[in-house]
């Protein structure tokens, strides 16, 4: 009998495994793995960290192989992107980026670290007024920026969030093996749609939360389809 294939979810910046609940349902045929930055970050000094050793570090410490399939929301996506690239595995990115110019950015600064990473020196409400004021999806996607917001306060240190905020400033490592899957929404506020061709979903930059019956369905459909390609030896 063959071992399900695995499956490795990547979180966006600010996020974790939960970001991805919703859609796990869709996924009960395979093995999945969560990926959790922290232990990784923790081995970089911020002057340090880059996004060759970082992504480096994440294929060592996961085992990952070309037959991986990783799932990427966000920065995940473009975390997994850079991973494909070493490892020639299959991606999906949701709501995501190859380009960092995708990225719509809060002010003409260094957002991330001007105004993200600072947030753990406010306070929630403070916090929480500024982000939902200036990145106001649909209704539906309130509690996902809740569960950033809080993800920054309780789940992530400061240090962690100043590592990771340079990926979102960092060309990608190369770009020799396109995503076989883009998904978006077409209205996302915090990363505008892909210039490449993508599968589009209702909702927003949370799309996988909001709507993951139809998020669901394009990767049930998806991964029938590569997982008869990826040859067990």
């Amino acid at each position: 009998m063959l071992s399900k294939k695995r499956i490795l979810l990547l979180p966006g910046y600010g996020c974790n495994a939960l970001s991805f609940s919703e859609i796990e349902p869709f996924l009960a045929d395979y093995t999945v793995e969560h990926i959790d930055y922290r232990a990784i970050t923790a081995r970089f000094t911020n002057s340090k960290f880059n996004l060759r050793d970082f992504v480096n570090q994440l294929i060592v410490q996961h085992r990952i192989t070309t037959k991986d399939i990783l799932i990427g929301h966000s920065m995940g996506g473009f975390i997994a992107y850079n991973i494909s690239q070493i490892v020639r595995c299959e991606v999906c990115l949701i709501g995501s980026f190859t380009d960092v110019s995708r990225i719509v950015r809060l002010a003409p600064i260094k957002l991330v670290s001007d105004v993200f990473i600072t947030l753990g020196g406010l306070k929630w409400s403070r916090a929480h007024q500024y982000l939902l004021k200036r990145r106001q999806q649909r209704p539906q996607s309130l509690p996902a920026f809740e569960a950033v917001l809080d993800n920054f306060m309780n789940y992530y240190t400061t240090d962690d969030l100043l590592k990771l905020s340079q990926l979102a400033y960092a060309p990608a490592l190369a770009h020799n093996k396109p995503p076989s899957l883009r998904i978006h929404s077409k209205i996302d506020k915090i990363v505008l749609p892909p210039l490449e061709p993508y599968t589009e979903t209702p909702g927003d930059h949370f799309n996988l939360l909001t709507h993951p019956k139809e998020v669901g369905k394009v990767l049930t459909e998806w991964l029938h389809s590569i997982t008869n390609e990826i040859v067990e030896v």
